[in-house]
């Protein structure tokens, strides 16, 4: 008996070996098309719970147009390239970006390609490093690709960025069902940034909820709708952080509500492993 009682506790580990459970601190801001501002939003949310005392390490984890450098104003000493070429350690590649923030910044390929393999290797040395933060957030490539599917096993929430208007209104609908049906142990969350009107981001999120519910029959929460601003515009072209220069901007309640949420998933997803 002591012999086939070892022999399961052995097949067990290397069973979560193959397939590790999600990490409890990582999450991931994702978008069903480019242009909806979830770059921005990522990095201003990683500031945010940042200045509220969490580590947070944000991760660019766009393979193909890697941009946080360029909003960081940061010229970095080593990438993820760098790492993916074995130029560099994980560890080599972060960059401090604020007291509590801390950045890991991509760089384009150049053949274009990163390697499944490649992207699994980065998520096991991840999980070394990980007790080293209380958030890990992932600022993903725009749509439904490789990176993506291969990231989702090891997150604990997906953060779904869209707008308003009807066409991202139904890219959300089909990043949403996609997110639903590979992985149901993710909590997928949707936000609506750049909203003339709350009344507009109310639309959006209810025509989004009468979709999910009536063609896959799952729900959704919204915790935050994010109004337009010239000044998140202003930020982009002056290379700047913008709530580190504004704390009391009128987007900041929302990134709060979005923060808030984002913590709670984390600390949930923590006490039920």
């Amino acid at each position: 008996m002591n012999g086939q009682a070892d022999r399961v506790l052995e097949l067990r580990r290397m069973e979560q070996q193959a397939n590790p459970p999600a990490q409890a601190n990582m999450v991931a801001f994702v978008s069903g098309k480019g242009g909806t501002g979830k770059s921005v939003l990522a990095l201003n949310t990683a500031f945010f719970i940042a200045s509220r005392g969490k580590r947070v390490l944000l991760v660019d984890f766009d393979f193909y147009n890697p941009n946080l450098h360029i909003m960081c104003n940061v010229y970095p000493t080593a990438t993820l390239r760098d790492y993916f070429d074995g130029r560099a350690l994980l560890e080599e590649t972060i960059e401090k970006i604020d007291p509590n923030l801390f950045c890991i910044f991509g760089e384009q390929p150049p053949d274009g390609k990163v390697l499944s393999s490649q992207i699994n290797q980065l998520f096991l040395s991840l999980r070394t490093i990980s007790r080293k933060y209380d958030l890990i957030i992932f600022d993903t490539g725009s749509g439904i690709n490789e990176s993506l599917t291969l990231a989702l096993p090891n997150i604990a929430a997906a953060i779904v960025v869209a707008n308003p208007e009807p066409t991202s209104v139904m890219d959300a609908y089909v990043m949403l069902k996609y997110l639903f049906q590979q992985n149901s142990k993710v909590v997928s969350l949707v936000v609506f940034n750049k909203c003339q009107t709350k009344e507009d981001g109310d639309t959006a999120y209810n025509n989004l909820v009468k979709a999910l519910f009536h063609f896959i029959r799952k729900q959704i929460i919204c915790p935050a709708i994010i109004p337009t601003s010239e000044d998140v515009y202003r930020s982009i072209m002056n290379q700047e952080l913008l709530l580190r220069g504004k704390k009391n901007h009128i987007i900041t309640p929302h990134i709060s509500a979005l923060s808030a949420e984002i913590v709670k998933i984390a600390q949930l997803a923590n006490d039920s492993q």
